[in-house]
């Protein structure tokens, strides 16, 4: 897809700091003549934008994020989780449509318990929201959920693992042979703005950000080539002072984002 499709997909501002480091200094031709299309982390920079945004409590924000990085990598199973989780906590009421993203990291790594505790939120077989606002397991639900919750301190993918899985280790035996687990104020943790209070933190912290997936520089390197491929022909088909421009916006929307909260929820003392 040129540059203006993927303008229109995710907004200026969006790809305006995604852009940020495939913008060279010099002027396209100029580029291009004297060094090649210059070293690039653009996945990356997608990658953090949209774990950025989770970490706002802006899951659709984050969802056409991912979307594009999943395009461009869908051998990585992080991307189709990412995808999946930012559609689940964005629309719970189509909560369903985050499956198949879900589905297909579960198929690439079916251990990854980072993985299956999504799994468990998006389908409906196993979990639903009461009118109580607490989540409702089914038993496979909530045997899915307990073996989760016990497998995230040590899952290696899984940033905030030990965070996510105290939350989900709060669930509560019920009663109710049909739905013998539930998560209290669960409604409160979903949709944009969805936030949990942790122990020992002073202000609540977004749900989604729980569930940041680590990724390694190599493993996004070996598909830079191919997002730049979708982006360079427009890139460079624009105006020298239209990049001057765009470079300018670029950084400055990429220090707003290098500031947010995209990185691990865990302090020096904590780790």
């Amino acid at each position: 897809m040129p540059l203006a499709g993927t303008f229109k997909r995710l907004g200026a501002a969006t790809v305006a700091a995604a852009l940020f480091i495939l913008i060279p200094a010099e002027s396209p031709a100029e580029s291009r003549a004297e060094t090649g299309y210059v070293q690039t982390h653009l996945l990356r920079q997608l990658y953090t934008s949209g774990l950025a945004r989770m970490a706002k409590g802006d899951p659709q924000g984050a969802a056409d994020l991912f979307r594009l990085a999943a395009e461009v990598a869908p051998e990585l199973p992080q991307m189709h989780f990412s995808l999946g989780l930012a559609k689940l906590l964005a629309d719970w009421q189509r909560r369903e449509e985050a499956l198949p993203s879900i589905d297909a990291a579960l198929y690439a790594d079916p251990p990854n318990a980072l993985y299956g505790a999504a799994k468990v939120l998006a389908d409906p077989a196993l979990s639903r929201l009461g009118a109580d606002g607490a989540l409702h397991l089914t038993p496979e639900g909530a045997e899915r959920l307990r073996a989760a919750a016990a497998a995230l301190g040590t899952e290696r993918t899984a940033v905030n693992g030990r965070y996510l899985a105290a939350v989900l280790s709060a669930a509560r035996a019920s009663g109710d042979a049909e739905f013998p687990l539930r998560l209290a104020g669960f409604d409160r943790m979903i949709g944009p703005g969805g936030t949990i209070r942790l122990p020992g933190w002073p202000a609540s912290q977004p749900f989604g950000r729980l569930f940041a997936a680590a990724i390694s520089d190599s493993e996004l390197q070996a598909y830079e080539p191919r997002l730049i491929a979708r982006l360079q022909e427009g890139l460079y088909s624009l105006s020298p002072e239209n990049l001057r421009r765009l470079q300018m916006r670029a950084r400055s929307l990429n220090a707003r984002e290098q500031r947010s909260a995209a990185a691990p929820l865990v302090t020096a003392e904590l780790n």
